[in-house]
């Protein structure tokens, strides 16, 4: 690495005015500079939970896609809030909302998995929590629509992960997101049976919960949203 990221502030600069900070975007770089970038941020007391302002990242809208602005916010179009109501968030679950975390962005990224995992890792030893939610979505949740199958055991491995969380905007479950082709499309026949075996295995069936899924609808360019310039 250069010179110029070896050392850090005394003092981490202020969000953006969405709410993103140097993590957030350290989350999304690819190759080993990520990694280790992300590690300096987290030892100088960066925070891998820190929620950005709420915006519709992650969600689909109601023509088929998803929203594609920079930011993630929304340009006009209905997304799956609007379309699930506000009456699937409990009070327990806006306790959880906000907007992305560097945490979810790393586990959105649909290329370089190998080094995602990493980052996820990281942030987890630095106390991430992996029960916040963006517009519905986990970490978890992310990881598996993102197809990083890593990212995945990694998180199921983690004590503090929630895998019968009941999550808000009507997507049910980790469980129910796992077997919905709106979410996870990336993995063949095999390899998603493996996935949902698995979830099953850490307890992820014990609790009954309904999804809400416009009809044709999938999460294709979801991950496009987590692009933060």
């Amino acid at each position: 690495m250069s010179d110029a990221v070896t050392e850090l502030p005394d003092a981490l600069p202020a969000p953006s005015l969405d709410g993103l900070t140097p993590l957030h975007y350290a989350a999304l770089l690819p190759g080993m500079e990520g990694v280790q970038i992300c590690s300096l941020l987290l030892k100088a007391s960066a925070d891998p939970s820190r929620q950005a302002t709420a915006d519709k990242s992650f969600t689909i809208n109601s023509s088929g896609g998803t929203n594609k602005s920079a930011s993630g916010s929304s340009r006009g179009q209905n997304s799956s809030t609007n379309l699930t109501g506000q009456d699937y968030v409990t009070t327990e679950q806006r306790a959880l909302l906000g907007g992305r975390t560097p945490l979810h962005l790393a586990c959105a990224r649909d290329y370089d998995h190998e080094n995602a995992t990493k980052i996820v890792q990281l942030m987890l030893d630095a106390g991430a929590n992996p029960n916040l939610m963006c517009n519905g979505h986990t970490p978890l949740t992310l990881s598996i629509a993102s197809g990083n199958d890593a990212c995945v055991a990694l998180l199921l491995r983690h004590p503090k992960t929630n895998v019968n969380q009941e999550l808000s905007h009507g997507l049910g479950s980790a469980l129910c997101v796992a077997t919905s082709r709106a979410f996870e499309y990336r993995r063949d026949t095999d390899a998603r049976i493996d996935l949902i075996k698995q979830l099953i295995g850490v307890g992820g069936a014990s609790v009954r919960l309904r999804m809400f899924v416009p009809r044709k609808r999938n999460l294709c360019e979801c991950m496009s949203q987590t692009t933060c310039v």
